[in-house]
């Protein structure tokens, strides 16, 4: 029977928005669990999945032309089987509508082609077609996504993501067919904050159908990797390293920002761990205190909120494959302040 670590499992739950849930994630090593589970918000919305003409706004999203609800949505829209839109309700040249293909097949009506899915969003003569998401709690958030010009004559117009209708974060121009770029960031955002995914107008009203879809992730410790595949979601650690494990230096999943256990901060836990914790419980160098250690936030391997003799004799029975295990419950493996989960500050830890 292997042992020298806890294995920890947790409820799964669906959340009330039609996009978001709670997940345990736990990563299983040979014969080992490693305790890789924590409960995370793993909220995604994406344009075109979530894209409904049910509401305007649509949950989280909202559908505008020149800042405005756009306020006729059709199923078929002027008549395309299949193609579904909100729009103004003008005809050319101050159309302004969102499309989206809900067909199996690709649709060309002879001068772009809308995959299945996909979207077609096109200002003609007004000031702008925005797609935006606003916030449903205070948190970090990753986004990303693209624009590209749908037109085979596509004309030169100017897309944009915005924060809060006042600060530019991308601005991209289209110039003609399959021209544009993706985009990406991490946001720190208060509930009701938006990001405005902005397609202008250009200097003529035709040609502008423009392709566009962008997903947003909750991004807890604001490091640009989403938590849901984010090795350390409460850590920092943009590069996503991970030297080992217990014993290993064999990656286990757990990334060496939250390798509880790894008091020396070299990402493994070994005899080096054990030592140093002993020499600085008993206030002797080269740190003189547990506080003092590099890896201080992931001494604590029972979770009862100090560092102390009885981690000291967790991570050596651990060394030795003996229960009752390190678990990955150490400050820098859970959410802990400033840090914040479902808009709530999570609390405060050593």
């Amino acid at each position: 029977m292997c042992q020298g670590f806890e294995s920890m499992s947790m409820p799964s739950s669906t959340g009330n928005s039609t996009k978001s849930s709670q997940t345990s994630v736990c990563v299983i090593l040979g014969c080992l669990a490693v305790g890789l589970c924590f409960l995370e918000e793993a909220a995604a919305y994406q344009a075109t999945t979530d894209f409904s003409i049910a509401g305007n706004p649509n949950g989280t999203w909202s559908y505008l032309v020149s800042g405005s609800l756009l306020a006729v949505p059709q199923a078929n829209c002027n008549s395309n089987l299949g193609i579904a839109c909100w729009q103004n309700g003008l005809g050319p040249p101050n159309f302004a509508g969102i499309l989206q293909n809900t067909t199996a097949s690709p649709w060309n009506p002879g001068f772009l082609t809308l995959n299945p899915g996909a979207f077609d969003v096109d200002p003609e003569n007004n000031t702008n077609v925005t797609i935006r998401w606003t916030a449903p709690s205070t948190g970090s958030w990753a986004y990303s996504g693209f624009f590209s010009g749908l037109d085979t004559t596509s004309n030169v117009h100017t897309t944009s993501v915005v924060l809060n209708s006042s600060t530019t974060l991308w601005t991209i121009p289209i110039n003609g067919f399959g021209s544009g770029s993706s985009f990406s960031g991490t946001v720190s955002l208060n509930a009701g904050d938006t990001l405005d995914f902005v397609v202008a107008t250009g200097s003529t009203y035709t040609s502008l159908g423009t392709g566009f879809d962008a997903t947003i992730l909750v991004d807890t410790d604001g490091d640009g990797i989403p938590d849901v595949s984010d090795n350390c979601p409460f850590a920092p650690n943009p590069t996503q390293t991970d030297s080992g494990g217990i014993n290993t230096t064999v990656p286990d999943g757990i990334g060496d920002a939250c390798q509880c256990g790894d008091v020396t901060g070299d990402g493994i836990v070994n005899i080096g761990d054990k030592t140093i914790l002993s020499k600085s419980l008993a206030g002797l160098p080269p740190y003189f205190s547990v506080g003092a250690m590099p890896g201080f936030d992931k001494c604590d391997v029972n979770g009862d909120g100090v560092c102390n003799v009885a981690d000291k004799t967790i991570i050596s029975r651990a060394l030795a494959a003996l229960g009752p295990g390190i678990q990955q419950k150490c400050t820098a493996a859970v959410c802990h302040s400033p840090e914040m989960m479902n808009g709530v500050t999570c609390p405060v830890l050593p």
